[in-house]
């Protein structure tokens, strides 16, 4: 019995299933490699459509590898290759039926969409992605795909609570996937949200929940992030001395995470830190340490904010304008999306080098964008403006923005006053929070690693038992095999005794049974002539027998002794005739080893052709 029969039927299943894998996968990695991706024709066996999936499958991986490539390009990726390698996946995820490779192509297409501003595409491929993934029921795809949609309402019209509600829709099914890492993607998102939204309340409490998480599951790269946004979060309501806390601890982070991203993040912290505490010099240190990062990260326009923001609070406006300058045509070759603090930031340098109408320009560029910058940028538009007018003594307008900018002043002062009040609480109760959230994280780490633990053991136990399957399969098979070979030379001996020896011996029993005759009868003449016969024929046969043991002997089967063999053979036949034989063999095919069916059919051959040479020459 064959050893995968062992397996019960749904194990044969699924052992042709991994050698139909095994067959196939060679074919499928050439085509891919050589760029020949085509529709393939229908399969006309199971076996053909295990294939064909497999293969699409294949192609698909490929082709999404290089689309998320595309994406993380962020605002330097190109939309048109962008689309070309994303369509294609697309239609390959469709061959293949392959659901979640589907959703996670329509999240890159999301992704790439919002870092272009694409905000209508964004939102079309966000929710495409969270109405497949709603219909197979995947609660990690899903919770990222309401995560992105609603990163794109902060871009359409700032709608802040949209994007809040739909973030929370996100965090809540990260909260039941158990899956730390994806609730520290998601979270982050929305602290975002709620940063711009100017609601440092709740961004400070999903900080600190999110700093129990990262600390438990010794995650450097969310500690870093998180530190950053404690950072920015402080910096807003002129915590800086809290905020500093945060640089101080994201560089002690930098001697464990030692990654181009983590150091620019911990640059960037230190950078906005000292920009709030009014030490320039430091700002452009951090900035300029950032500078070789931020072009490796996609990252340019960053990279110049803050050196642009250090020289325009120094008065070093032509310097501050030529760092604007790089910035805004980043943003206008790349089609990437420009914050409206720019437009406000540029009306001050050309106000404060005494530019009243250009300056005019960018404010109002800036008030036309209102609804799109965080909060707190909106109450510096209204100021500028009022300070603006103030300047031109135009009462009327210079009342109206007053009143604007105190209103949206009262409103964010509140805020802060809040905001104080719950983190001072917070850091009175952080020890005992800190003590319950980190044993429950922990345990839910645990049990992680623990299945991943089982997973593996499974996994390898599978794998070692179709290895040893496999292996007592191809054993059996050579043993098949040998025995085949050898059952068959044993019939072909078989035949050549029957045939040649039982012939000649028959003939040699009749030709005494004719000799016994002849000697009654005292015919002496016709006794010689049955006499020559029967030892002409033994002769036959001792050189037969002679020949079929000689072809047998494994030692005898180089080129070498085959043609010794037939020399000996050539000799006797021209020695009668007076003639000579000669050998000629190349010295590098002396030694080859030839199979004994080859072997025997060249001597046969050979042997015939001298015995004809002899005969009729």
């Amino acid at each position: 019995m064959k050893p995968y029969y062992l397996l019960g039927s749904n194990g044969r299943v699924c052992y042709f299933l991994l050698l139909s894998l095994f067959l196939g996968l060679a074919q499928v990695e050439a085509q891919v490699s050589s760029g020949k991706i085509a529709p393939r024709k229908p399969a006309t066996s199971n076996q053909g459509n295990v294939r064909t999936v497999i293969g699409d499958t294949l192609v698909f991986h490929r082709l999404s590898a290089r689309f998320q490539a595309e994406v993380a390009k962020r605002g330097e990726l190109n939309l048109d290759t962008l689309r070309h390698f994303g369509n294609m996946a697309i239609w390959q995820g469709k061959a293949a039926n392959y659901e979640r490779g589907l959703i996670r192509t329509y999240l890159g297409f999301g992704s790439g969409y919002i870092s272009k501003v694409e905000v209508d595409s964004a939102k079309y491929y966000y929710a495409l992605a969270i109405d497949r993934a709603a219909a197979i029921k995947d609660t990690l795809l899903l919770a990222k795909a309401y995560s992105g949609y609603g990163w794109t309402l902060v871009y359409d019209d700032s709608d802040y609570e949209g994007a809040i509600d739909t973030s929370l829709i996100a965090c809540n099914l990260a909260k039941g996937s158990r899956d730390t890492s994806l609730l520290i993607e998601v979270t982050t998102k929305l602290v975002k949200i709620y940063y711009v939204a100017s609601k440092f309340i709740e961004a400070y409490k999903l900080c600190t929940d999110l700093q129990h998480v990262s600390e438990a599951r010794k995650d450097t790269t969310a500690q870093i992030n998180n530190y950053f946004m404690f950072g920015s979060i402080y910096a807003r309501m002129n915590l800086f001395d809290r905020q500093m806390d945060m640089v101080h601890a994201a560089q002690d982070l930098s001697t464990k995470k030692n990654d181009t991203s983590f150091l620019y993040t911990i640059n960037l912290t230190a950078s906005n830190g000292y920009l709030f505490k009014h030490q320039y010099d430091s700002v452009l240190y951090y900035s300029r340490l950032n500078l070789g990062y931020c072009e490796h990260l996609n990252l340019m326009p960053n990279c110049y904010g803050n050196i642009a923001k250090a020289f325009l609070e120094t008065g070093q406006l032509d310097s501050a304008r030529y760092y604007y300058k790089i910035i805004m045509d980043y943003h206008h070759s790349h089609g990437t999306y420009i914050d409206t603090y720019l437009y406000l930031d540029l009306g001050r340098i050309e106000f404060m080098a005494g530019n009243k109408i250009k300056a005019l320009e960018y404010y109002k560029k800036a008030e036309a964008e209102i609804s799109k910058p965080t909060l707190a940028t909106q109450a510096e538009i209204y100021k500028a403006l009022y300070e603006y007018y103030n300047a031109a003594d135009n009462a009327n307008l210079t009342l109206s923005y007053l009143k604007k900018y105190n209103l949206w002043a009262d409103s964010l002062d509140q805020e802060y006053s809040e905001a104080v009040y719950v983190m001072d609480y917070s850091l009175l109760r952080k020890q005992y929070q800190l003590l319950s959230t980190e044993k429950e994280y922990q345990a839910i780490l645990a049990e992680k690693q623990r299945n991943e633990k089982y997973l593996i053991l499974g996994v390898t136990a599978l794998a070692f038992l179709l290895t040893v399957l496999g292996f007592n399969w191809l054993r059996r098979q050579r043993s098949l095999k040998h025995k085949q070979i050898l059952l068959n030379e044993r019939l072909r001996i078989s035949r050549e005794l029957h045939d040649e020896v039982g012939a000649t011996l028959s003939g040699i029993a009749m030709y005494s049974h004719v000799a016994v005759e002849q000697l009654k009868s005292s015919n002496t003449k016709e006794v010689e002539h049955s006499l020559n016969f029967m030892r002409s024929s033994a002769g036959e046969m001792v050189n037969k027998l002679s020949d079929i043991v000689w072809l047998l002997n494994p030692e005898q089967d180089t080129i070498m002794e085959l043609f010794g063999r037939l020399g000996e053979y050539g000799k006797q036949m021209t020695r009668v005739r007076d003639m000579q034989i000669r050998i000629d063999l190349p010295a590098d095919m002396a030694s080859k080893h030839i199979p004994l069916e080859a072997r025997r059919n060249i001597y046969l051959f050979c042997k015939e052709a001298i015995n004809n040479a002899v005969k009729y020459s």
